[in-house]
């Protein structure tokens, strides 16, 4: 009897710690897929900034695809810009933000060099601590934030996860159509 419930205790803490190795596994990749998910939306987004197949867009606005989100400066936490994301010959505003440790994205309709924010946020990634962007000029590696000089951007995003305090981290650069 002594034997038996020893054995049994030993295939109970062998799958205790499986148990525990699975799921803090399974929360280190979920938060690593969470963090790519949302710089792949973004950089998806980002080269296409300044597409237009329709020619609406006016020409300084090509010249400017990444839009200040307020003033006249281009912003370090959240990116606004204008394309054709989803191709259907209408251009929109596209904008993300990190809030509450998520990154939204609005998308809305661009007129006459305005975007009218109707649309609702949605979410593009949970669990996100930091979203840093770094904008770039043409050639090479001068930072600004002046968006009739920005032709590159640096996207930094960091996650946390609840279970294990566990944190990702990735970063990439996009290079805007020329």
């Amino acid at each position: 009897m002594t034997l038996f419930a020893f054995v049994l205790m030993t295939i109970l803490m062998v799958y205790d710690s499986s148990q525990q190795t699975y799921v803090r596994g399974e929360a280190k990749g979920d938060l690593q897929q969470n963090v790519r998910v949302a710089l792949d939306q973004i950089v998806h987004d980002v080269r296409l900034a300044g597409y237009d197949p329709s020619n609406a867009i006016n020409v300084q606005t090509i010249k400017q695809p990444l839009q200040p989100v307020t003033g006249t400066t281009l912003s370090g936490s959240e990116l606004r810009l204008i394309a054709d994301v989803n191709q259907d010959g209408t251009s929109e505003c596209v904008a993300y933000r990190l809030n509450n440790g998520q990154i939204l994205r609005r998308q809305a309709s661009w007129t006459s060099g305005d975007c009218t924010w109707t649309a609702t946020e949605s979410a593009v990634a949970d669990n996100i601590s930091v979203l840093t962007l770094t904008y770039y000029a043409a050639v090479g590696a001068t930072a600004t934030t002046d968006p009739a000089q920005a032709r590159r951007v640096k996207i930094q995003i960091s996650g946390t996860s609840a279970v294990y305090n566990t944190t990702f981290t990735a970063e990439t650069e996009a290079v805007l159509r020329q």
